[in-house]
């Protein structure tokens, strides 16, 4: 557990947990969970934020320390981002503390502090040879950030699939859900679900469960249909608000930039809804 504090004032902000490392029976994704929200009590005290981060990171092995690939990494900032926006929030009603806010901008925060990822002053920072200590050579720096879009429109064809198909689910009563993914995966991604091996197998009477057709069905491992609820388009639209943020303040102005830093403090990460 960590303790985060005020610089400027010494006031206490909150907590935040960091669970990184696989076990067994631990949650196999990565989120942030948000245990207690900051916000005004009856008495007029305040009530601190405490989250919690969930990731599944390597192991260090044969004594050699974990060393974190560069997705990873990336993934670290992501949800990192999720929390800083709980910590920082200084909303007075919980409802709209943290990330309880639209939603259309819940990633954006998020999303915004991986492009710290992949600048070189923040990269040469965050690196160095586990041994040596040496920096991050040129040749692997330059070409980590030449790669860093390929491939967007192909993932962002992805992310039009997955919300497309979000939103076509919750406005029907009925879907056989592994036929309606794999039509819309011909249509927008242009790529053919996975059609699996063709065996007799036990039917599960739920609807959409297992499709002839394809033999195999995406959408029941898809747990963002369960909660984001025909929102899950706010990934993609999200990142429109969190690029904006980071070419027009931090960008321009410097990403270490603390008056950048505050300014985007104070307007986006404290407000709440």
């Amino acid at each position: 557990m960590f303790e985060v504090t005020d610089t400027a004032t010494g006031a206490l902000m909150g907590y935040f947990y960091l669970d990184l490392h696989p076990r067994d029976g631990k949650y196999g994704h990565a989120a942030v969970f948000g245990l207690r929200p900051g916000c005004v009590r009856i008495d007029g005290t305040r009530q601190v934020a405490v989250a919690a981060c969930v990731c599944n990171f390597s192991k260090g092995l044969d004594g050699k320390p974990a060393l974190l690939m560069h997705e990873e990494v990336e993934t670290l900032f992501h949800e990192f981002g999720h929390v800083m926006h709980q910590i920082c929030a200084q909303a007075i009603v919980q409802q709209f503390a943290g990330t309880r806010v639209e939603r259309d901008f819940v990633e954006a925060p998020s999303q915004m502090l991986e492009n710290w990822c992949w600048e070189r002053e923040s990269l040469l920072r965050m690196s160095e040879h586990y041994q040596t200590k040496e920096p991050m050579p040129e040749d692997i720096l330059k070409p980590l950030q030449a790669a860093r879009f390929a491939c967007t429109g192909l993932l962002s064809r992805r992310q039009i699939l997955f919300a497309t198909f979000d939103q076509h689910i919750h406005t029907r009563s009925k879907s056989d859900v592994a036929a309606v993914y794999a039509e819309l995966s011909d249509s927008i991604a242009r790529i053919p679900a996975t059609a699996g091996k063709k065996k007799k197998r036990l039917l599960i009477v739920l609807p959409g469960y297992l499709s002839r057709k394809s033999g195999t069905n995406m959408p029941a491992t898809f747990g963002h249909m369960v909660g984001y609820d025909a929102q899950y388009y706010g990934y993609l639209w999200s990142e429109v608000f969190s690029m904006d943020m980071f070419q027009t303040r931090f960008l321009a102005e410097g990403i270490l930039s603390p008056a950048v830093g505050m300014s985007y403090r104070k307007n986006i990460l404290e407000p709440g809804t």
